[in-house]
């Protein structure tokens, strides 16, 4: 994983934060609504992240064999 790579990740994370505490705050139940699919739609954009930067060449390399 790059440093660019690692850099990306970092800042989706602390964007996935920061929604959750929007969802924790908010009195509006249209924003609740909006921060949850931000963040759900985040947290499987940095699962994505993760696995192709940590274990999808591992992986690869397991079917090789």
């Amino acid at each position: 994983m790059t440093e660019n790579e690692r850099k990306s990740m970092m800042i989706l994370a602390d964007t996935i934060k920061g929604e959750i505490n929007r969802m924790c705050v908010t009195h509006e139940l249209s924003e609740l609504d909006t921060m949850y699919g931000h963040a759900k739609r985040n947290l499987d954009g940095l699962s994505k992240m993760i696995y192709s930067g940590r274990f999808e060449a591992e992986s690869e390399g397991r079917h090789e064999t």
